[in-house]
């Protein structure tokens, strides 16, 4: 077929890398931390379709229990995934700036390749995208703010690619998430939090659950509320513009810079004139007058979870079981704030954003201000600024989500006479967002305001400017009373100069939309043992078929569909940019695009003897049309050398298709780029030409157990050569491609003056499939008994290498031990470890856990030519402490938490809020009690 990517070199190093591996080396099973003889049974395991040993697979699988959990607090799935050595950049702060639209959600990033390449399971089963994008990267994923924590029995995370499994997605690993089906009884939990400059969050759940030797049926329901912090509490994440210029200052502002129009005949005067308020009200004189955004946002904008989970599971008589699950997910980011007001993206305007020299702020700003007198253009008698609405006097705009997610999913198994399994099931799932921007400014009423023809009640017929029901809007410091930024009055107050908030109202309008995804899926499989034995026993088998089914839509009201209102005149459709009626944000397209995907999947396990054991499969999917379709193997073996030490490997090509939303539709994202010092719309249109991306990933490990099992250590080499990864265009390279006159890029952007990258309006980035990637690095894994009483757990991941090819937009780079913030990549620290002690005195445990994270560079060299704050990211350890008390016949826990133990601030980097927030955590240090009570048995 026309995609068809059967890569029989990759096939050939899989072969090849097993055979050498069988001929010289042995390998180990999972990375199994404890295990009783009772535990050991026949399940189904991730990695593979066959029900084998739970001890019997040779992939690399980091298990975390629930047990495990609640001795280190009983973390959030955010707050775990945070601190996981194997993932990197994760999206799950509720902030602007490490969310852009994805507030109150969060993701698994493995490898740091990518939350859409990470394939995530509740159950085994496939869950569907959460309908907003990581929008810099049009990436959708799954959102593990989905699972109920309060159902969640343990987490179980496949670190290598796994598409010959599972299908597409799984290019950097699988999580699966595997509830209490067994749980009886009824189990209620209160948990507060203690955050400094924060009313604290809190969450309350319970899980019930009954059921005889055949059925069990659970419940679980749990409410989850963080509050706001706000950044203006928090001194490290506002700071002035001499130790972070990036630190959330824009060049344009309010007070505002006005260009002064005496400097197009000569270029001894002033380009700018800054407004007479700039300092005093809180700006910072650097060029322009300088405006601080920031301090109006929030470090986390507060959120509420309310989940609901259930689950039936039910053994016929004649070996049939059936289970049986509904989800019910609810989201709700009540106010997502943000700057006062966004800035235009034409930066001088003398034809839709000007003052006339008649407007009575303009006049009065003259007449104490003499030297401003020579800014109007001589024949057009406008004045010209560069600004915003809303700056100094604020307040914070606000906009808001609201996420609905609904699951139900059935699997019926049973046995043949002749012992084959056989399995068929289906799940569905579909995630609703109501999403409602913060609000942007009207480029026509804002005109007509200027102009002082603003309000609804104006009549512009009557021609006479402030009368008749019409007002001006000022954009000058002479009417602002007092700055929000930094408390001052102004001595410059003019009050029948200020602006109302009728026509505040007037000039500004918020778009929202209605986002959906929709997940089908249904599978059959059968399994068991061939008549064919090895020396180590009987070859088991599996065959199966999926058919999957996604859906996308986005609808948009009237105000910011491009459809309807292209233009800045509501109503027109005939313009050369049809970017829609807001000055900074772009509409959008309606959209509602589905695709059916077909697979057939086989897998062997071969135990070639006792000591290795092999794992073959195939997998096979048909996304149709131009995408096309793939063929993906996986070979793997186990195998063990003696009682202490044992090997692993495996090789497989991986897949991943393009998403519904990167082959159609349109986004806009709110992008600081360089050269202006300034947030630009950056806007991404979908690609219906793009291919399936594929790598080859390889993984091979020792693993060692010592002292009479009392040591048990893991290490694993890793690897991924990522093809046709799809990305977008970097906006800062398209940009500096466009300045250097190089096509198809200087299309792509919108200037005042083209070739000047200052005077950048706009830009478009494509979504494509991108130049090459190579990651590799080593894993470790280790669990001591140093006494019956102390127990210490490591994991630490090294990334040696995460190497871009290069491209028409920029050489050749390696993104690991970077900030990543001029590329499609998230931070990569080179080092992640985790470390936890745990002592165990009859019913008391006291945990102390540590998480290092290494330094990275931000590699903007250009920033730091006179100020190097910042070009290295520190590194930084963390410091948990844990106390856990059972009593009441162990139907009562209660938890003490203390996390950054040593109240560390997150390390500084040139970013909007002085941190890395795919990174670091910013929270400082926080107190925790968890109580829970089991009723029953």
């Amino acid at each position: 077929m026309k995609n068809t990517r059967l890569k029989q070199n990759a096939i050939t190093i899989a072969i090849s890398a097993v055979l050498g591996l069988m001929g010289s080396t042995a390998i180990y099973a999972e990375e199994v931390k404890e295990t009783d003889a009772k535990d050991i049974e026949k399940i189904q395991i991730i990695g593979s379709h066959l029900k084998g040993s739970a001890l019997e697979t040779s992939a690399p699988v980091q298990t975390i229990s629930r047990a495990d959990l609640e001795k280190i607090g009983s973390p959030s799935i955010v707050e775990m995934t945070q601190k996981l050595s194997i993932s990197s950049g994760i999206q799950g702060n509720s902030n602007q700036y490490g969310s852009n639209g994805t507030e109150g959600t969060s993701n698994i990033n493995l490898r740091g390749l990518g939350a859409g390449r990470t394939l995530v399971l509740i159950n085994g089963k496939r869950h569907t995208f959460n309908p907003y994008s990581i929008v810099d990267q049009q990436m959708l994923y799954v959102n593990t703010q989905d699972i109920p924590s309060m159902a969640v029995k343990r987490v179980d995370m496949l670190k290598e690619g796994a598409a010959a499994i599972y299908g597409s997605d799984a290019i950097a690993g699988v999580v699966n998430f595997t509830t209490r089906g067994d749980f009886e009884g009824l189990e209620v939990k209160a948990d507060y939090k203690n955050l400094q400059d924060s009313d604290g969050d809190y969450g309350l759940g319970l899980i019930f659950g009954l059921g005889n030797d055949d059925t069990h049926w659970v419940t679980s329901v749990s409410y989850d509320k963080t509050n706001t912090i706000s950044t203006a509490d928090k001194d490290w994440a506002v700071q002035d513009y001499a130790a972070n210029p990036q630190g959330g200052w824009s060049s344009i502002g309010n007070p505002p810079s006005i260009f002064n129009a005496a400097w197009l005949g000569d270029d001894s005067q002033p380009k700018y004139l800054l407004d007479p308020g700039c300092e005093v009200l809180g700006g910072t004189k650097a060029g322009l007058c300088r405006f601080q955004y920031t301090p109006f946002s929030a470090l986390n904008d507060g959120d509420t979870h309310l989940k609901v989970f259930s689950e039936l599971n039910h053994d016929f008589n004649n070996d049939i079981r059936l289970h049986v699950e509904v989800l019910y997910s609810e989201t709700e980011v009540p106010t997502t704030y943000g700057s006062p007001s966004y800035p235009p993206q034409k930066l001088v305007d003398f034809s839709d954003r000007y003052v006339p020299t008649y407007h009575p702020a303009w006049q009065a700003l003259v007449a104490s201000n003499p030297e401003f007198a020579s800014a109007p253009h001589p024949s057009l008698n406008r004045v010209a600024y560069i600004g915003r609405t809303v700056g100094v006097t604020g307040p914070s705009s606000e906009g808001g989500l609201d996420y609905k997610t609904y699951r139900i999913a059935a699997d019926l198994e049973g046995k043949f006479d002749n012992g084959y399994n056989w399995e068929t099931g289906f799940a569905y799932s579909n995630s609703k967002l109501d999403y409602r921007s913060n609000p942007d400014t009207l480029i026509v009423p804002l005109k007509n305001a200027l102009l002082g023809y603003g309000g609804d009640n104006c009549d512009m017929d009557a021609g006479v400017p402030g009368a008749n029901g019409c007002l001006f809007f000022n954009p000058f410091s002479n009417g602002i009373e007092t700055s929000a930024s930094n408390g001052a009055t102004n001595p410059n107050y003019q009050p029948e100069l200020a602006n109302t908030q009728e026509v505040l109202d007037y000039v500004s309008g918020t778009r929202t939309s209605q986002k959906a995804t929709e997940l089908l899926v249904l599978d059959g499989l059968l399994s068991g043992d061939l008549d064919i034995e090895l020396d180590g026993g009987v070859v088991e088998f599996a065959v199966g078929t999926q058919y999957r089914y996604e859906s996308f839509s986005n609808e948009v009201n009237d105000l910011g569909n491009l459809a309807i209102n292209p233009c800045p005149v509501m109503g027109e459709t005939d313009c050369a940019n049809p970017t829609g009626v807001f000055h900074f944000r772009s509409g959008e397209l309606n959209q509602d695009s589905s695709q059916s995907i077909y697979a057939l999947f086989s897998e062997l396990a071969l135990p070639v003897s006792d000591d290795l054991k092999m794992q073959i499969a195939l997998r096979y999917e048909d996304y149709g049309g131009d995408v096309g379709d793939t063929l993906d193997p996986k070979v793997s073996a186990q195998y063990t050398i003696n009682d202490n030490f044992s090997l692993r490997g495996s090789a497989s090509t991986t897949f991943r298709g393009p998403t519904l939303n990167q082959l159609e539709g349109s986004n806009t994202t709110l992008s600081y780029v360089g050269a202006p010092a300034a947030f630009k719309a950056v806007d991404t249109q979908g690609n219906g030409a793009l291919a399936p991306e594929s790598a080859v990933a390889l993984n091979f490990g020792v693993i060692g157990e010592f002292w009479d099992d009392r040591l048990f250590a893991t290490v694993d080499f890793w690897s991924f050569d990522l093809s046709d990864p799809i990305i977008v265009e970097n906006y800062n390279a398209v940009l500096a491609a466009a300045v250097a006159g190089k096509q198809p890029y200087v299309d792509q952007v919108q200037w005042t003056e083209p070739g000047n990258a200052n005077t950048v309006e706009r830009i478009e980035t494509k979504i494509i499939n991108g130049a090459d990637v190579k990651t590799s690095g080593i894993d470790v894994q280790l669990r001591l008994n140093v006494t019956d009483y102390w127990t210490l757990d490591m994991n630490g991941t090294y990334t040696a290498e995460y190497k871009v090819a290069g491209d028409d937009l920029s050489e050749a780079f390696d993104a690991a031990g970077f900030l990543n913030n001029t590329n499609s990549n998230r931070p990569i620290p080179k080092y992640k470890a985790t470390m936890i002690n745990s002592f165990d005195f009859e019913n008391h445990n006291i945990s102390l856990s540590a998480y290092y994270v290494s330094d990275y560079k931000d590699e903007r060299d250009s920033l730091f030519t006179t100020n190097t704050r910042g070009q290295v990211i520190d590194s930084q350890v963390q410091l948990d402490l844990s106390y856990n008390y059972i009593f009441n016949d162990d139907l009562t826990k209660v938890n003490l938490t203390v996390s950054n133990l040593t109240d560390e601030e997150p390390p500084f980097a040139r970013l909007d809020l002085n941190y890395d927030p795919f990174t670091h955590n910013p929270l400082g240090r926080t107190f925790k009690i968890s109580v829970v009570h089991k009723f029953g048995e």
